[in-house]
């Protein structure tokens, strides 16, 4: 199941989105959120229209998200990356400070010294995702942030 939440329902709970790294790991009311999310797709799946009780459902998933989910983006950048993910803390600050260029599984291994088997298989492990799709995230979040937050 995929949900796209748009940054703007954030705010118009009153949620700071940009300013907040997520990870579902901290997440502590997951059955909460799993119920909402298995109500929402039944409906989907039933081919309903949304109604109010399904928005509010969104607002719920939301709330919880940006509650449970955020970390500040500061603390996030300084110990995030380096103590919680502790075997790929060079290779998330390598990527952090070269998001903006071409990444590969191949040139960050190459860079840091490391095996490309052991840098996916720890991406897998410790992000619950692979190495592109990580990539890939980081880069439209950062370009979600910068079309939404400059002129």
């Amino acid at each position: 199941i995929m949900l796209y939440l748009s940054s703007d329902w954030f705010a118009e709970l009153g949620f700071t989105f940009f300013n907040y790294h997520y990870t579902a790991k901290l997440i502590k009311s997951s059955y909460n959120l799993k119920c909402l999310l298995l109500k929402l797709t039944y409906r989907y799946l039933d081919n309903q229209p949304l109604n109010d009780a399904d928005i509010r459902k969104l607002q719920d998933i939301i709330k919880i998200i940006a509650k449970e989910a955020s970390m500040d983006k500061k603390i996030a950048q300084n110990q995030y990356r380096y103590a919680y993910y502790g075997d790929l803390r060079d290779e998330l600050e390598y990527i952090y400070q070269n998001v903006n260029q071409r990444l590969t599984l191949k040139s960050v291994a190459d860079k840091l010294f490391v095996s490309k088997s052991n840098l996916s298989s720890q991406f897998h492990l410790l992000m619950g995702m692979g190495f592109k799709k990580y990539i890939d995230t980081l880069k439209i979040g950062k370009s979600i942030e910068i079309l939404l937050t400059t002129d």
